[in-house]
Parts: C-alpha cells; sequence; structure tokens
C-alpha cells in the first residue's frame, strides 16, 4: 500500500501515513499485514480502491467493481462505493442494473458511443415503462434506451 503512495508521489512518511488512513477508510486496517494474494476478491478490490484513495483523487473510475462477487462483498463494495462519494466523484460502469439501487445518484447509458440517457435513478427506472420489481424497471429501461427488443 506504501508503495501505491510513493508512486502518486508522495514521500515515504507521507505515503505510509496514507496507505494506512486508506486501508481504514476501506475497512481494511486489520489486513494491513496480510499479503494481497491470501485476499478475498472483496478484499482485494477494497484494496484497489485504498492504493487510489493514498493520493488524493478529485475522481475515481471503477470498471465492473462487483463483478465475481459473492452477494457479502457485493455489499461491502457497494457500501464503499456509497462513502467514496462522500470524498470524491465516483463513475462506475457496470451492466449488473441491481448495483443501481443502492449505491448511485445518477446513471448515464452510453449506446454506439453515444450519451442516451442521463438522469436519476428513478428517472431511468421509469425510462422502460413497466412495473415490476428494480430488475425487471432496470432491464426493461435499458433495452427500450439503446433500442434493443425484449427477450422472449
Amino acid at each position: 500500500m506504501a508503495l501505491a503512495g510513493w508512486m502518486q508521489g508522495s514521500g515515504r512518511a507521507a505515503a505510509w501515513s496514507a496507505a494506512r488512513t486508506a486501508l481504514e477508510a476501506v475497512d481494511l486496517l486489520d489486513q494491513a499485514d496480510v499479503r494481497s494474494v491470501h485476499l478475498s476478491g472483496g478484499q482485494l478490490r477494497r484494496l484497489g480502491i485504498a492504493e487510489v484513495l493514498s493520493g488524493t483523487p478529485s475522481a475515481i473510475l471503477l470498471d465492473e467493481p462487483t463483478v465475481g462477487l459473492d452477494p457479502v462483498q457485493r455489499t461491502e463494495v457497494l457500501d464503499l462505493i456509497g462513502r467514496l462519494g462522500q470524498r470524491c466523484q465516483v463513475i462506475v460502469a457496470t451492466h449488473l442494473v441491481d448495483d443501481l439501487a443502492t449505491a448511485f445518484d445518477s446513471v448515464g447509458v452510453l449506446a454506439r458511443g453515444s450519451l442516451c440517457f442521463a438522469g436519476s435513478v428513478d428517472e431511468y427506472l421509469d425510462a422502460g415503462g413497466v412495473a415490476g420489481d428494480h430488475a425487471q424497471r432496470a432491464g426493461a429501461a435499458y433495452r427500450h434506451l439503446v433500442g434493443a427488443r425484449p427477450p422472449r
């Protein structure tokens, strides 16, 4: 972790201090002495975010941060993403529409290289024009916005 801070331009003492602060922010301080090869998938995702936080980012871009995680790990990562939004701008690329309900304030949908929707999560869910649970509404909205046919 200290290496990540050092690579972002911090001196040795500052990098160690930033590493501790970043590990605390992602709830991994108790794992500070554990080699990364021994961490779970969710812990590795949180470690990656801590490495970014060892600097002072104004924005963080995460690509599919919950893919491949079990339900507990997904919840932990989504909770962390929600907390990060209080520190800096967080942009997440994901195809997992279930994640929208818990961690995000707004949605942007890209199709064929263009932004075809930008709005709140509720506006996005309403865009499909269907009733149902969150996943059904999110799927319908995506299909409507990108011009895809509904599943059979």
